[in-house]
C-alpha cells in the first residue's frame, strides 16, 4: 500500500488574508495527498553558468520595452519574463516588485542620458555656447 503524505503549498492569502490553517496573514497553506516519492530526486539546475550582471541587464531591456509600450500599470511582469527569457521570481529577486522593477528602469535611463550629457563636455565651452549645445542635445 502506497504512503501518503500531506503536500503543503504556500500561496498567497486568501480574500480575508489569513490562512485558515495556520493563521498567517502572509501565505494560505493548501494541503493535498500526494504519493511519498520512492526516491527523491533534487531539481537540476542548467548546466551554463550563472551571470547575475547580464540576467538583470536582460531583465532590464525587457522591462524597458514594455514599460515604453505599455506604461506601468499596462505593463505585464508575465511579458517582462518571457521577453528577458527568466522567470517571474528572478525578477522578483532583483528588483522586489513591479514598480520597484519601474524605478530601477527609470534610474538607468536617466543614468545613460546624464552620461551622455557628461560626454558633451559642457563645462569647457562658453556658457551660451554650452546651453544652446544642451537644448539641442534634448
Amino acid at each position: 500500500m502506497e504512503q501518503r503524505l500531506p503536500l503543503w503549498v504556500p500561496a498567497f492569502a486568501g480574500t480575508n488574508g489569513v490562512c485558515g490553517r495556520c493563521r498567517d496573514a502572509s501565505i494560505l497553506c493548501l494541503v493535498m495527498d500526494a504519493p511519498t516519492p520512492s526516491k527523491v530526486n533534487p531539481p537540476r539546475r542548467p548546466s551554463g553558468e550563472r551571470d547575475p550582471e547580464r540576467t538583470r541587464a536582460s531583465i532590464l531591456a525587457a522591462a524597458t520595452e514594455e514599460f515604453t509600450q505599455h506604461g506601468l500599470n499596462g505593463a505585464r511582469v508575465d511579458e517582462i519574463a518571457k521577453r528577458s527569457g527568466v522567470n517571474k521570481r528572478m525578477i522578483y529577486y532583483y528588483f522586489g516588485d513591479k514598480s520597484g522593477l519601474y524605478l530601477a528602469v527609470l534610474e538607468e535611463i536617466y543614468a545613460d542620458i546624464r552620461n551622455a550629457e557628461i560626454r558633451l563636455h559642457l563645462a569647457d565651452r562658453n556658457p551660451v555656447d554650452a546651453m544652446r549645445e544642451l537644448v539641442a542635445f534634448t
